[in-house]
């Protein structure tokens, strides 16, 4: 459970039932923009059927709003603002960024660190 930009608190376990992709990341990361610009492309061809909950390791919130707004994210996106100090990166013991778990209805980690077409792939085996 982390706050999103409005300050409100969103749990992971309120997608339960969903499939979800826990996508780490930053704003500073030098392909964030691009990784990005990837995940809306795999948010519009699963939308409704898979829900996106990112969290970023920023320590600047100007700097995520700002990436977030460039960007055109549509997703849930939350932070604690303390970086690496994250409690969402300890518990998922996130060694590098970009990361993510894919996540299935029933709540169980599918998949883990899956980009691109492998992420693609994935989805539509889990979602059809």
């Amino acid at each position: 459970a982390l706050p999103n930009m409005k300050g409100d608190t969103v749990r992971l376990s309120s997608f339960r039932g969903k499939v979800i992709i826990l996508d780490f990341w930053t704003s500073t990361y030098p392909g964030a923009l691009l990784d990005n610009r990837d995940m809306l492309n795999i948010y519009n061809e699963f939308k409704g059927r898979v829900a996106i909950y990112q969290v970023s390791l920023d320590t600047d919130k100007n700097a995520l709003v700002n990436a977030i707004k460039e960007g055109g994210v549509p997703w849930t996106v939350v932070s604690d603002f303390n970086g690496d100090g994250c409690i969402a990166s300890h518990v998922y013991n996130i060694q590098q960024i970009p990361a993510n778990y894919i996540i299935n209805k029933n709540f169980e980690i599918v998949g883990k660190n899956l980009f691109g077409n492998d992420l693609r792939k994935k989805l539509r085996e889990i979602v059809g």
